[in-house]
């Protein structure tokens, strides 16, 4: 799956990427939700940069995860588990 290529920066409600493309708008929900509003465009803006953190995070031998339980493949705990599982949900494949 090809990604507008990072990395994206907030620009008020809008995420933006290089040359000036708009990735994403984040409305504007009033007094109640500015502030989940504002979190969530800081968020989107960090996507490629956490993307990419994961799939490093992903290339070191699981002997890193020695806190963890990665005993078994669908280990819940284990965090090499859950950033394989992340990373195929933004790649479009099955997780």
């Amino acid at each position: 799956m090809n990604f507008t290529p990072g990395p994206w920066r907030r620009e008020a409600r809008f995420v933006m990427a290089l040359k000036g493309k708009s990735v994403c708008e984040c409305p504007r929900g009033g007094i109640l939700h500015g502030k989940v509003d504002s979190a969530n465009a800081n968020l989107i803006a960090e996507a490629p940069e956490m993307y990419e953190a994961l799939k490093a995070l992903i290339a070191l031998p699981e002997s890193h995860c020695a806190d963890m339980d990665c005993s078994t493949p669908d280990s819940e705990g284990c965090v090499w588990q859950r950033a394989r599982a992340a990373l195929a949900k933004a790649d479009g494949s099955p997780a």
